[in-house]
């Protein structure tokens, strides 16, 4: 079972500069996903596609804050 402290990330660091720059690239791609989602029409489903792209990017700076990137990949 995960830690207390890393379920409600206790544990997240300072990000270094490298870490921040893809992150904001993340989400910016996020946000161009979005707005092309608008263009898509109303829907429960693209309420759900929304939803889970702004869910990725959370997951994707969870795991950046906890455990880093790895550059050398």
């Amino acid at each position: 079972m995960i830690g207390i402290d890393k379920r409600f990330g206790l544990e997240i660091r300072p990000l270094e500069s490298k870490e921040s720059e893809l992150l904001q690239q993340a989400k910016d791609m996020a946000v161009e996903l979005h707005s092309l989602y608008e263009g898509f029409g109303s829907s429960k489903e693209m309420d759900h596609a929304k939803a889970r792209l702004e869910e990725a990017v959370m997951w994707a700076s969870k795991h950046v804050g906890m455990n880093g990137v790895d550059f050398d990949s």
